[in-house]
């Protein structure tokens, strides 16, 4: 069991960070790689579009074609 605590408020159905994650690190969920770290994040940190870049590109920043 993990106990951890959250340095941030975290809206449901958000991500966390188990561990600290420096800049440049990819970003793993369920065992796959969703992103990297734009800056360090902190263990129990908020993991979001903020702090995070996608390496397959978001559809909500893609140009409309």
């Amino acid at each position: 069991m993990i106990e951890l605590k959250l340095t941030q408020d975290v809206t449901p159905g958000h991500k966390f960070a188990l561990l600290d994650i420096k800049k440049g690190e990819q970003i793993i969920k369920y065992g796959e790689v969703i992103g990297a770290a734009t800056v360090d994040i902190g263990k129990g940190a908020h993991v979001h579009v903020h702090n995070t870049t996608s390496l397959h590109g978001r559809s909500d920043s893609d140009p409309p074609k």
